[in-house]
């Protein structure tokens, strides 16, 4: 071999002995992130293991679990009590664009917290009739003065949970055939 291809080789060599350096890095990198999502997770379920927590308990926590806050950084529940053999949960809703998109986004979060809600046998044997979500919205009077009101209201029987297919349920299929469903007309404009 000549000198050039000797140089060329030794090259060659250091440069797959830095990219084995830097595939090690890259590796170690993602392992390291691998290992921080799965600790991630696990205290995240830890946070709320249903058999720490009653029945209204988890409701509440699978609610601020499932929905997080508003897309306004707000609390979204707002308060729960049980009135009228219903358990009630006040909710903070998105703003959204538009009224109809508001009673989407109503229906679809119901939706999601229903979903998980229904896995719990104790919540599927519940005491009460059933749960009513009722999803709070910010309006403004004539004179600029804002008040909150119920916008949209969502009622469950317990005897109907486990009829939903909750995965599979339009916006207005939870409209048909919830036991309420109620929209304040000052969003039906």
């Amino acid at each position: 071999m000549n000198q050039k291809q000797i140089e060329l080789e030794k090259k060659l060599q250091k440069f797959n002995k830095v990219m084995l350096k830097i595939l090690r890095v890259l590796l170690a990198i993602i392992v390291v992130l691998l290992i921080a999502l799965l600790i991630q997770r696990y205290f995240t379920k830890q946070k709320y293991k249903r058999e720490k927590l009653s029945l209204d308990e988890y409701i509440l926590t699978t609610t601020k679990f499932e929905l997080g806050e508003t897309n306004e950084k707000k609390e979204r529940v707002i308060k729960y009590e049980i009135e009228d053999d219903f358990k009630k949960v006040y909710l903070n809703a998105d703003a959204n664009l538009t009224d109809n998109m508001v009673i989407d986004s109503c229906i679809l979060s119901t939706k999601k917290i229903m979903k998980t809600l229904t896995q719990d046998e104790e919540f599927l044997n519940m005491d009460q009739k059933g749960i009513s979500f009722n999803w709070a919205i910010d309006v403004v009077d004539g004179y600029g003065n804002i008040s909150k009101v119920v916008g949209c209201r969502i009622d469950f029987l317990r005897k109907d949970f486990l009829k939903y297919k909750w995965e599979n349920i339009t916006i207005d299929g939870i409209k048909e055939t919830a036991h309420t469903f109620w929209v304040n007309p000052v969003l039906e404009k």
